[in-house]
């Protein structure tokens, strides 16, 4: 069977069909080619080992180039939330490239961008805000760092310990891992503090998990107290925040804590930035996960783009004014607002709303809640599970009782995933989260199948 061939079906839904053991050597020679010319772990070539090279891909399956077919629970780091080469995406793509294919950024404004951007406005985390377009997440959170800045005048940001919010120059200041920011810390602003984030399974100090919210809510605001009393320091403008930390762990806060940071913030004269990257377009079983938050700013991207570059920063108007004045956009690239990463970002908005898929997303959630829980009591490497609607981690330990990391196993049941055809990632802060974010087509046969397939994974590993 071709890749063309398997991934031909109307909905993406087959079940996995693996004729070479992964990574076959089609995989292996393409790795090898890109890694000639291009940093190998930008290739996905990590400690030496090769990646499963992608030919083609529909609604929840990938076909590689050696003709295996996969169930993909990645949903390409989230982004195909609405599937892989969706119909409606597509259609709109192609007829776009036959009218405009490139705009001049900042300089003039075409029909699609100005409807997405009303669409924004009217449907997006902040109701009437104004947008801001870029072209990747991290640099939507540039812009939001950016207008906090310019709004208020005060460099500071508070920021989450494990949070994650990109790589660009200007979103490692607030991206939490270390080995990501520290080789360029000489380079980032020092007005940012971490504060601790409400991690339940493995909290930074003793504490029951009745009073996770509130105990780590009181440690921030304690920090970020200090912080405004110390002339020494910069001043704080902003506090920025994932609703579910997402690749670093799946970390769900509890219950009432997003609304009570919202509400400190603002006592404290600090604007609330929600970062909705990857929780948007339905993810967690809400279109924005933000809304307890009341967000003064919101970034948002990868799965309302429907697999295209696009994302955007929406914004309480006032705020958004500071951008406003003489001469020529201050933030802009070429390709701002590109015409077909519009047209498939209003295509993937319209099949969230057509489909509803923050609702699939919650029945997605419930199926995925009962069997990794069925797991977790069966294998005790599995020390938690967590996540809401289609964002979902399974921690891999060494140990129940001290909770102690095992990246080492995770990966092996990546790899072993991978064997019996299912995509995921072992991701986390220590590399020991099997994160799970599906496109939301996913269909309940194929949830099954991953589960007996982690399941069978486990016990060959008992």
């Amino acid at each position: 069977m071709s890749a063309r061939g398997a991934v031909r079906g109307p909905s993406g839904t087959a079940l996995p069909r693996i004729v070479v053991p992964p990574p076959g050597p089609k995989s292996r020679a393409l790795a090898a080619l890109a890694a000639a010319r291009e940093t190998a772990p930008a290739v996905g070539i990590v400690d030496g080992a090769p990646p499963i090279a992608w030919a083609a891909a529909r609604g929840a399956n990938v076909v590689d180039v050696d003709g295996n077919v996969y169930v993909d629970l990645t949903g390409g780091f989230g982004a195909a939330l609405v599937g892989h080469r969706n119909p409606r995406v597509v259609r709109a793509i192609e007829r776009q490239s036959r009218r405009l294919v490139h705009a001049l950024g900042d300089a003039a404004p075409h029909p699609e961008r100005a409807a997405l951007a009303a669409e924004l406005s009217a449907r997006g985390p902040i109701r009437g805000g104004r947008v801001y377009f870029a072209g990747s997440g991290a640099e939507a959170v540039d812009l939001a760092l950016k207008t906090a800045h310019l709004a208020t005048g005060r460099p500071g940001v508070v920021a989450f310990e494990g949070g994650y919010h990109g790589t660009s120059l200007g979103a490692l200041r607030a991206t939490s891992r270390a080995a990501f920011r520290v080789p360029f810390e000489d380079a980032l602003l020092p007005a940012t503090l971490r504060v601790p984030f409400p991690d339940a399974y493995r909290p930074a100090f003793r504490v029951s998990e009745e009073s996770v919210g509130r105990v780590f809510l009181d440690a921030a605001l304690a920090r970020i107290d200090a912080w405004i009393g110390d002339p020494s320091k910069p001043r704080l403008g902003a506090v920025i925040v994932e609703p579910v930390q997402g690749r670093e762990g799946v970390v769900v806060p509890p219950r009432g804590w997003l609304a009570a940071l919202g509400g400190a913030a603002r006592e404290r004269g600090l604007l609330v930035v929600a970062d909705e990257v990857l929780t948007g377009g339905g993810r967690t079983g809400r279109m924005w996960a933000s809304g307890p938050l009341e967000p003064d700013l919101a970034v948002v991207g990868k799965g309302i783009a429907g697999g295209m570059p696009l994302a955007a920063l929406v914004g309480r108007r006032a705020l958004m004014a500071a951008w406003e004045g003489e001469g020529e956009a201050r933030h802009t690239t070429t390709f701002l607002a590109h015409p077909l990463a519009v047209v498939a970002a209003r295509a993937a908005l319209a099949e969230i709303r057509a489909r509803d898929l923050p609702r699939r997303a919650r029945a997605i959630g419930r199926l995925l809640k009962a069997g990794l829980e069925r797991i977790r009591h069966d294998h005790r490497p599995v020390g938690d599970v967590r996540g809401a609607g289609g964002l979902w981690g399974v921690d891999v330990v060494g140990d129940r009782e001290s909770r102690e990391p095992d990246p080492a196993l995770a990966k092996a049941l990546a790899r072993e995933l991978a064997a019996r055809g299912y995509l995921a990632l072992a991701g986390g802060s220590a590399g020991n989260v099997i994160s799970l974010t599906p496109p939301l087509t996913i269909s309940d046969r194929q949830i099954a199948g991953f589960l007996t397939a982690l399941d069978a994974a486990l016990s060959d590993h008992a």
